[in-house]
C-alpha cells in the first residue's frame, strides 16, 4: 500500500451481482419446545392465566412428545410470525409483516392450522393471525379449536416439514420484465439492460428496478446533504474502508500533435532538478491545455484495445472525478459537477468542466510556471517514437516534435489502473508527470508540484492544510510513491526543491489535525455507494455540489456523451 492510512489486507468485495443487491430474506431455523416464545397478555382483554390457567407446557410436551411444535396456544404468535412456519421470506424491502405469498402449510400441521392463513394472504396485505381482531375468518376466541380435548394430534414420525420457501411464478409470454413497469406507464424508451439478449454492455447482470415513478428530465433524483466538513462530521469517523493498491492495466499517450498511442512513448523521465531557473522562460510561446472533448473516449479505447474486463466494475473515470469528491470531505468552498451514466451495471463518470471566471496575466503565468517546472524537470527516455504499433489514429507515422518545442500542456501519458474502495470496484485514468528509478531499480511514477516558497506561519499553514491535502489525495489514488515540490518566488523563479513521500506529509500533519486521509475515504466510500444505488441503468444524470447549499445533487439528464454510446456498443460487438 502506498500509505498505511489504510489497512494493508486486501478484502474482496462482492461480485457486482452482489453489490446491485440488497438482501432482505430471512432464514428462519426451527426452534426446540424450550425456546417457544412466552404468552403475551396483551393480545387478549385478560391474561392468559386468567383465562385459561398457566400456560401447559409441561402436560402438553409429555402429552405429544418434543417433536410436536405446535404451540398450545395462539397466544404465542405475538407480532411476529411463528418461526416453526418454515421459510417464510419477506420480498426485498417488505417490512417484517408483510409477505409475497400465497404459502401452503407444511404437511403433518394439525387440522386447525388454517388460521395462520390470516398473515398468508397476498403481497402487501396487512399481518393477521389468531387472536387478533382483524383475522380474517377468525372464530371467537372462546370457539377456538385448541379447546376441544385433543385438538393436538401428535405429528408423525421424523423430522418436522416446513413450508417451502416462495417462487414467484414464471412471466407469461410477451409480458414486460420486471422493473419495466415505470418506463412503460411514462412512455419512456426501454433502457438497454431491459431489451434481452443485448444487456447493457454486455458486461455484468441487469439492474433491478423499483417500480416508482422515475424522475423526469432536470429533475433531481436523490439528494445529500453533507454534515460538518472533516473529521467534526460524526458519521465520517470508524474503520478506514480497505483501499487495494492500483494495478496498471493499460496506459495512452497523446502526443504534441494530438496523436493517441496505448503505449509509453510520451511517459517523460525525472532528471536533476536545475536550481535558480527562470520559470518564465518560453511564456510566450506556451501552447495551453485545449479541453478535448474525446478525452475520455480516448481512455475508453485503451481499455477495449487492451481488453480490460468491465463485468465486476462499478465505476470508469478519470481520477480527476474522484480528486472532487475525496476533497470535499474538507473542502466546501469549491462547486464541481460531473456526468454520470449508467450502462450495464457499470457507471460512467464523465469529467465536467465547470464555469471558470477569466483568468488575470498574473494568473495565466502562474499556472504556467507548473508546466515549465515539469519541462525543466523531465526528459524525453525515447528519442523518436516512429512506429505506428498501438496507435489510436495508426495513420500517423511522424512522431518526431519540431525543433526547440515549445511547453505543451497538450502532450500526456495516462495510465489506467484497477483498484478498490470498500465494494466499489475502479477502472481509473491518472495523468503522469514522470517516472525515475527506485532503490530496487524498479521504475516508480512521479508526481511534479510548484509552490511559494514557505517565508512565515501563515504560509505553512496554508500549505499543509490545503495543498499537501490536494497532494495526497492525488497521489494516493494512483499510488505515486514520490511528490517533488518546487519552491518559488513570487517572480518566477526556482529556489529550491523538496522530495515528499505519502508517509512525510501524513507525518507531517497528523499531530495539527488539519486534515486525515482516513475521513477522505469515509466519505468517498459513502458517496459513491450513495450514488451507485441512485442511478437506473439506461439512465443519465449530472452530479453536481453546490457550495452554497452543502448538498450532492443528482440530476436526470437527456445526453450521453457519443463516446460512452460508441463504447458500449462495442462492448456489444465483442461479446
Amino acid at each position: 500500500m502506498a500509505s498505511d492510512d489504510v489497512p494493508d489486507d486486501d478484502l474482496f468485495g462482492p461480485s457486482n451481482l452482489e453489490y446491485q443487491q440488497t438482501t432482505a430474506f430471512s432464514t428462519i431455523k426451527p426452534p426446540t419446545f424450550d425456546s417457544l416464545p412466552v404468552p403475551s397478555p396483551s393480545l387478549g382483554k385478560r391474561p392468559y392465566e386468567q383465562r385459561h390457567g398457566p400456560p401447559p407446557r409441561q402436560n402438553y410436551k409429555a402429552h405429544n412428545g418434543p417433536r410436536n411444535l405446535v404451540p398450545p396456544s395462539n397466544s404465542y404468535l405475538g407480532s411476529t410470525f411463528p418461526s416453526y412456519l418454515g421459510n417464510l421470506t419477506p420480498g426485498p424491502g417488505a417490512p417484517p409483516h408483510q409477505f409475497p405469498g400465497p404459502h401452503h402449510m407444511a404437511p403433518g400441521f394439525p387440522p386447525h392450522a388454517p388460521v395462520y392463513s390470516g398473515f398468508l394472504q397476498g403481497p402487501g396485505e396487512p399481518f393477521s393471525g389468531p387472536g387478533r381482531p382483524d383475522a380474517p375468518g377468525m372464530p371467537p376466541y372462546d370457539q377456538h379449536p385448541h379447546k376441544a380435548p385433543g385438538a393436538f394430534p401428535p405429528m408423525p414420525p421424523g423430522p418436522p416439514a416446513f413450508a417451502p420457501p416462495f417462487v414467484p411464478p414464471p412471466l407469461p409470454p410477451g409480458a414486460p420484465p420486471a422493473g419495466a413497469q415505470p418506463f412503460l406507464q411514462q412512455g419512456l424508451p426501454m433502457p438497454p439492460h431491459l431489451q434481452p439478449p443485448e444487456n447493457g454492455a454486455g458486461e455484468g447482470p441487469a439492474q433491478q428496478l423499483p417500480d416508482r415513478p422515475l424522475p423526469g428530465l432536470g429533475e433531481v433524483a436523490a439528494e445529500m446533504t453533507l454534515g460538518p466538513p472533516g473529521h467534526a462530521d460524526p458519521e465520517l469517523t470508524g474503520a478506514c474502508p480497505n483501499y487495494e493498491a492500483p494495478q496498471e492495466v493499460a496506459c495512452l499517450s497523446r502526443t504534441w500533435n494530438g496523436r493517441v498511442y496505448f503505449d509509453e512513448r510520451c511517459l517523460r523521465r525525472l532528471k536533476a532538478p536545475p536550481i535558480g531557473a527562470d520559470l518564465n522562460e518560453g511564456y510566450d510561446t506556451f501552447v495551453e491545455k485545449v479541453q478535448n472533448e474525446n478525452g475520455f473516449g480516448d481512455l475508453l479505447a485503451a481499455v477495449r484495445y487492451r481488453k480490460v474486463h468491465l463485468g465486476d466494475v462499478q465505476f470508469v473515470t478519470y481520477r480527476n472525478n474522484l480528486n472532487k469528491i475525496l476533497g470535499t470531505a474538507y473542502d466546501r468552498n469549491k462547486s464541481w459537477e460531473m456526468g454520470v451514466h449508467r450502462r450495464g451495471g457499470t457507471v460512467y463518470l464523465d469529467v465536467h468542466q465547470g464555469e471558470e471566471r477569466e483568468q488575470t496575466e498574473r494568473e495565466k503565468r502562474m499556472t504556467y510556471w507548473g508546466y515549465s517546472f515539469e519541462a525543466l524537470m523531465t526528459e524525453s527516455k525515447m528519442p523518436e517514437a516512429t512506429t505506428p504499433k498501438g496507435s489510436h489514429n495508426s495513420d500517423s507515422f511522424a512522431e518526431t516534435p519540431p525543433a526547440k518545442s515549445p511547453v505543451d500542456a497538450n502532450v500526456e501519458f495516462c495510465a489506467i489502473l484497477r483498484t478498490k474502495l470498500g465494494a466499489h470496484r475502479i477502472v481509473m485514468g491518472a495523468e503522469i508527470d514522470c517516472y525515475d528509478r527506485g532503490p530496487d531499480g524498479k521504475k516508480r511514477y512521479v508526481e511534479l508540484k510548484t509552490s511559494k516558497v514557505l517565508v512565515n506561519e501563515n504560509t505553512v499553514r496554508t500549505f499543509e492544510r490545503h495543498k499537501l491535502l490536494s497532494f495526497w489525495i492525488q497521489s494516493f489514488l494512483a499510488s505515486v510513491p514520490k511528490i517533488l515540490v518546487g519552491f518559488r518566488d513570487d517572480t518566477g523563479r526556482l529556489l529550491k526543491t523538496e522530495s515528499l513521500s505519502l508517509g512525510d506529509i501524513r507525518n507531517r500533519v497528523r499531530s495539527k489535525e488539519y486534515w486525515t486521509g482516513t475521513t477522505c475515504l469515509i466519505f468517498a466510500d459513502r458517496v459513491l455507494t450513495w450514488l451507485y444505488g441512485n442511478v437506473i441503468d439506461g439512465c443519465d444524470y449530472v452530479l453536481s455540489f453546490n457550495h452554497r447549499d452543502g448538498q450532492l445533487v443528482l440530476k436526470r439528464t437527456d445526453g450521453c456523451p457519443l463516446v460512452i454510446t460508441e463504447h458500449v456498443k462495442a462492448l456489444r460487438q465483442r461479446t
